[in-house]
């Protein structure tokens, strides 16, 4: 399994990713100040900036500035995840950055049940129980349950399946997951608002 590199940081999900993309700007004191009087804001989420590009293509399509299907908004959403989920000169594979997170103290059951939802849906096509924007709200950092458990053994099990019959290169592994999720039902959605639970704002 591959490392993600060295520049790395906490984003208000409690996962951990690429420091190297530019991000929101910091909340100042005033704001926390103002936020914490309206009762708008969580106050242990107000130290993490989340991923500037993320935000900014979420929100391009709730103002409707983008079409989701056309070939400019696709190619946005493959070079921001490539860089996003697969950074580091060696890139991995989804199952590599779900592997590095058990390490950092936000990684709990509900991001492991996650994680697992996501590669369920991008590897055997399993339709997802919960829908990703409503993960958004769930999965957000200084929660204090940390898990253990990086995947579940079934779902290791069901990969090593797959895995025997695909090529075991770092570079072949990501660019075989990236074409697999775009290929499923919505799944350029997915990937946006997969990107979203990862590294978005709160």
């Amino acid at each position: 399994m591959s490392e993600m590199g060295a520049s790395l940081k906490i984003y208000p999900s409690g996962f951990v990713g690429p420091a190297d993309v530019q991000q929101t700007t910091p909340v100042s004191a005033a704001s926390i100040m103002r936020s914490l009087m309206s009762r708008q804001v969580n106050p242990n989420l107000t130290q993490y900036t989340s991923a500037q590009e993320v935000d900014d293509l979420m929100g391009s399509i709730g103002n409707l500035r983008e079409k989701p299907g056309s070939f400019e908004f696709r190619e946005r959403v493959l070079k921001l995840a490539w860089r996003l989920l697969f950074p580091g000169a060696i890139p991995g594979d989804f199952i590599d950055l779900a592997s590095n997170q058990r390490a950092y103290a936000d990684y709990s059951d509900l991001h492991r049940r996650w994680l697992e939802e996501t590669i369920r849906f991008v590897e055997f096509g399993t339709t997802r129980t919960i829908q990703n924007l409503s993960w958004v709200s769930i999965l957000t950092a200084g929660g204090g349950s940390h898990s253990n458990l990086t995947l579940s053994q079934d779902l290791i099990a069901d990969l090593g399946v797959i895995y025997k019959h695909e090529g075991t290169t770092p570079f072949y592994r990501a660019t075989i997951c990236l074409s697999k999720w775009v290929h499923r039902p919505g799944g350029v959605q997915d990937l946006l608002e997969s990107m979203a639970v990862l590294y978005g704002s709160r």
